[in-house]
C-alpha cells in the first residue's frame, strides 16, 4: 500500500464554533463564545479551551493513508457501531465536519474513518483524538460528567 499522505480536511484547519462526540453512551457538546468554550453537555459548565482546541486542531491534522475500494465489512474495520462520532460546526458556515472512527487497529494503520457515511479510509500516524478527559474548566475539576 503506498500513502496517499492526504489531509482528511481540506483547508489549511479547521475553525470551529461547537463541537458534539460521541463514545459508546458517553457524550459531550461544547460550543464557542467568542475566545472561551462553554459546555451544554452531558452538563452545562465552562468548556476547556486548551483541551477542546487541541481536538480540533488534531482533527484538522488526520493524513489519509489509503482509500478503501470495493465491497467494505463495515465490521471489520470498526465502523458498524463507530468506536468515536465527532461533529464539528465550522465557525465559517462551511459543511460540518462528520467523522466516524473504528475502533480496529492493524499494522501500521491506527485506525479506519469515514466521514458523512461515505467512503471509508485508513488513517496513519495518529490516533483517534481523544474526548478531553476533563471537558470542562478549571472550577469544576473535580466534577464527573
Amino acid at each position: 500500500m503506498g500513502s496517499i499522505n492526504k489531509p482528511v480536511v481540506d483547508g489549511t484547519g479547521i475553525q470551529a464554533k461547537e463541537v458534539e462526540i460521541e463514545a459508546g453512551e458517553d457524550s459531550i457538546r461544547a460550543v464557542r463564545i467568542g475566545d472561551a468554550w462553554r459546555l451544554l453537555s452531558p452538563m452545562e459548565d465552562v468548556g476547556d479551551r486548551d483541551h477542546l482546541e487541541a481536538l480540533v486542531s488534531d482533527l484538522g491534522a488526520l493524513r489519509i493513508e489509503e482509500f478503501l475500494d470495493g465491497e467494505i465489512d463495515s465490521a471489520a474495520i470498526g465502523l458498524d457501531v463507530p468506536e468515536y462520532s465527532v461533529v464539528v460546526v465550522r465557525s465559517d458556515g462551511g459543511e460540518p465536519l462528520r467523522l466516524e472512527l473504528g475502533a480496529i487497529r492493524e499494522s501500521n494503520i491506527d485506525f479506519f474513518p469515514r466521514i458523512d457515511q461515505a467512503e471509508a479510509m485508513a488513517v496513519d500516524d495518529m490516533g483517534p483524538p481523544d474526548a478531553p478527559d476533563s471537558p470542562h474548566g478549571p472550577e469544576t475539576e473535580g466534577l464527573s460528567p
